[in-house]
């Protein structure tokens, strides 16, 4: 129960399901073959002229079940369509019954859904795009999902089960979901990673302490889950895995110093120099959000005062905007305030801890980004000003690269990814 009140916590749910696409054994195959199995001639055609339509080959049309079985004795893979129940067997009969390398999608007029490994069900009245985007995933998948070692199998069902805990999915749901996900990749489970924002051992498995979650403190959360999967598991900051993404994003030279900054809740900072992350000695360095500011006595959800973050952090700025100006919504407040003097303080003061970490690090690249940097109006111009006015004259400040990175809700899951990737490649070396 700890480890799973941890993932809804942390909102990694998506990380991990992400994680489990391509659960499947890579297998090359040549464009399959369509057969169309409908009783009524007329809907069949339908289908075969749709499916012809978008670009795909439909070698057989046929009323019975038992006629799309002969059919499948003389190719090697193809894709069943028929209805969810034909006159002679029902569509998860026929699943069971074809021959390794098949795959079926089935129609259902009454919302029926069944699944096995090698079938899919989509309801009825049909949408044509999800039909054709199934049909052509299906087609021109390298993966069969008859042809699974049990290793393979017992993977899908660890990550099953974390989606219906983590997400409430159904066990439908779970499924569909990750046939569809292994359909785009082809590729086998290789590891989990994982990220959270707090301070994490150096060798990835434990979460030293979480300011901004509370219950995160000293929790060994990759061997558990490691053990659970079978495979190798990976925690990191989160915001380590954005400018993973950022770097490979914005086509940066990984050889390069670069430095990320992410205004969101907190003050997010990661630092990559010469090919690799920045840890320091306990894992602990980047926690730029709580260095201290001059005369500010406040205390700070890490239990130190007078930290940065209490001044330059999406948190400082809702109270701001509750206090002052509460006659608008905290995503216009840009918009409507941007040049109220407690927003131009708000903005100038952000600029001080990252030109800090300049004039410290010298760095290639300054990467800005986070929830409160995307929000309407926000004064990029001024946070760019700022951090030139306070940044040492004449180097570094002559020669700043600032760039604002664009996110999306997949990019912390694709820098993951890399990570992963980077890290199971570091341990084989």
């Amino acid at each position: 129960m700890l480890i799973k009140g941890a993932l809804i916590n942390m909102n990694v749910a998506g990380r991990l399901a992400f994680a489990a696409q391509g659960a499947f054994f890579l297998e090359v195959m040549e464009l399959k073959d369509v057969i169309v199995v409908f009783p009524v001639k007329e809907t069949a055609l339908s289908l075969r002229a749709l499916i012809e339509k978008n670009g795909f080959h439909v070698s057989c049309v046929c009323a019975l079940g038992t006629s799309a079985l002969d059919a499948a004795q003389h190719t090697t893979q193809g894709v069943m369509v028929c209805p969810f129940l034909m006159r002679d067997m029902s569509a998860a009969e026929l699943a069971e019954q074809l021959p390794n390398g098949f795959d079926v999608i089935a129609l259902s007029k009454n919302g029926v859904e069944q699944y096995m490994g090698n079938l899919i069900t989509l309801p009825l009245p049909m949408d044509r795009m999800e039909f054709i985007n199934t049909v052509a995933m299906l087609v021109n998948s390298k993966s069969s999902f008859t042809r699974r070692a049990e290793a393979d199998g017992d993977y899908i069902s660890k990550a099953k089960q974390a989606l219906m805990s983590i997400k409430g999915m159904s066990e439908m749901q779970a499924h569909k979901f990750l046939q569809k996900e292994s359909m785009r990749s082809g590729k086998k489970i290789s590891a989990v990673a994982i990220g959270i924002p707090s301070i994490v051992s150096k060798d990835k498995k434990t979460v030293y302490s979480t300011p901004n979650l509370k219950g995160f403190d000293n929790i060994n959360l990759g061997d558990p889950l490691s053990k659970y999967f079978g495979i190798p598991v990976f925690i990191d900051r989160d915001v380590n895995f954005l400018l993973q993404s950022d770097i490979a994003g914005l086509g940066l030279d990984a050889d390069k110093t670069i430095i990320g900054f992410y205004i969101g809740t907190g003050l997010g900072n990661a630092v990559y120099i010469n090919g690799k992350f920045h840890y320091g000695k306990n894992g602990a360095a980047g926690e730029l959000g709580h260095i201290p500011f001059i005369d500010l006595n406040e205390l700070c959800t890490c239990g130190n005062k007078g930290c940065a973050e209490l001044r330059c952090s999406g948190r400082y700025l809702e109270m701001l905007a509750a206090e002052h100006f509460p006659d608008v919504e905290i995503r216009n407040i840009f918009k409507k305030y941007s040049s109220h003097p407690l927003i131009q303080k708000y903005v100038k003061d952000l600029a001080i801890p990252i030109a800090a970490e300049i004039n410290i690090l010298d760095p290639d690249y300054i990467i800005l980004a986070g929830g409160v940097v995307y929000m309407k109006d926000f004064p990029k111009e001024l946070l760019e000003e700022s951090i030139h006015f306070y940044t040492r004259k004449p180097y570094p400040e002559k020669n700043l690269d600032i760039r604002f990175s664009q996110h999306t809700q997949q990019s912390g899951v694709i820098g993951s990814g890399m990570f992963a990737l980077n890290s199971i490649k570091n341990n084989l070396n």
